[in-house]
């Protein structure tokens, strides 16, 4: 068995004391007001100037179809922004894996209609006979 009494704690050194501390340097003030909180800048500015690049990008989203279609394979309805120059889907709602998804459960759950209960079929596939 080893010696556990042979470890010890680590050595810390000893804290400063306040008179060994340098003193608070006041801070220099410019205007003659009363002291309080200082003003803060703004944390988001926004630029809304005419023909500004943020000002163009959202006159082309403003551009964009709202489109509800019917799903062929779960007959859902879908909820799609289409840009009309290139026809191209912007954004959908339910998302097209959302979609097969949902399609692939529905099969999985017909097919197991379908199929007839037997014993065999009732067997745990992991089972070795």
């Amino acid at each position: 068995m080893s010696e556990i009494s042979s470890v010890r704690a680590p050595e810390r050194p000893a804290a400063p004391s306040p008179a060994d501390l340098p003193a608070p340097v006041p801070e220099a003030r410019t205007d003659a007001g009363p002291p309080g909180p200082s003003r803060l800048e703004p944390a988001v500015t926004v630029d809304v100037r005419p023909g500004g690049e943020p000002r163009a990008r959202a006159g082309a989203e403003s551009d964009y179809q709202a489109r509800f279609v019917r799903d062929a394979d779960t007959q859902q309805i879908v909820f799609r922004v289409v840009d009309p120059a290139s026809g191209s889907v912007v954004e959908q709602l339910p998302s097209v894996q959302a979609l097969k998804e949902r399609a692939y459960s529905e099969a999985r759950a017909r097919a197991a209609e379908l199929l007839p209960v037997t014993a065999e079929s009732q067997r745990p596939l992991d089972v070795v006979a």
